[in-house]
């Protein structure tokens, strides 16, 4: 299984901003974060990959097969996408939200299965929300509403997992919980992409890093290769400092104090 994105191209109209990827590829069993100031390109690129956005040049490739020559039904089936924003117009329970993603396996109005069901247990476990399952989205704090979203695309057990700063809302705890549970899910073969601004995140839990800077491709590699000083420094300039996580071996970069300048 992986998802190729090869050639792309895309601009706002009117805008001089570009977004140039000439290949990039989500393998199954890996954990591919994406990073960059704001304004890189990384959530654009995310929706050209689920098949949302259509580029103005190049092809994402599923298995071979251009994502956009599919039906929505067979991506729903094998991709999950979680957008950066995230809401629903009809005040679901948590678990109803979670049952809301078999739908591209039973159907709208097909039955749910003793399968299904255990899917949907399954991801409320994963995601610690099975003590919420019958509270109203109305009554859940910013993170928990982040999470009951997540459980809604674990739920269509997707081959490809894209999601778009998916802890942003989260507390330290979760967070950490978040990304190992990206961690597990690769390790069963899922492929996953996931954004964040949380560079310290991206070193520990990513086997690859995808490195955005003002629409293009500043380095896609192992974390280490990833975060140089000088791919660092040009990304957000010299008032960071790059460091050796003191038991995981990784980069952690962290801020200098006011009026502090790496040499």
């Amino acid at each position: 299984m992986s998802l190729e994105l090869n050639g792309i191209r895309w601009n706002f109209p009117g805008s001089e901003w570009r977004l140039r990827v000439n290949r990039i590829r989500i393998p199954g069993g890996e954990v591919l974060v994406v990073i960059g100031p704001n304004g890189s390109g990384k959530s654009t690129l995310l929706r050209i990959a689920a098949g949302i956005l259509r580029p103005r040049a190049g092809h994402v490739l599923f298995e071979g097969s251009d994502i956009f020559r599919l039906s929505r039904a067979a991506v729903a089936r094998r991709l999950g996408y979680l957008p950066q924003e995230t809401g629903s117009d009809t005040d679901f329970t948590v678990s109803e939200l979670a049952r809301l993603g078999r739908y591209p396996h039973t159907g709208l109005f097909g039955g749910m299965a003793a399968a299904d069901r255990a899917i949907v247990r399954e991801c409320l476990e994963q995601t610690g929300l099975e003590t919420l399952a019958d509270r109203p989205l109305s009554r859940l704090s910013g993170g928990e509403r982040k999470r009951a979203f997540l459980a809604s695309v674990l739920t269509q057990k997707p081959e490809v997992l894209l999601l778009d700063e998916p802890a942003a809302s989260l507390d330290l705890h979760h967070q950490v919980r978040f990304f190992r549970l990206l961690r597990r899910l690769a390790r069963t073969g899922l492929g996953i992409a996931v954004v964040t601004h949380d560079i310290n995140f991206a070193a520990l839990y990513g086997d690859r890093l995808l490195f955005l800077m003002n629409g293009s491709v500043l380095a896609w590699d192992s974390p280490d290769a990833a975060l140089r000083a000088e791919n660092v420094r040009a990304a957000y300039g010299r008032s960071v400092t790059l460091l050796t996580h003191p038991t995981a071996g990784r980069p952690a970069v962290l801020p200098l104090p006011e009026g502090d300048e790496s040499p």
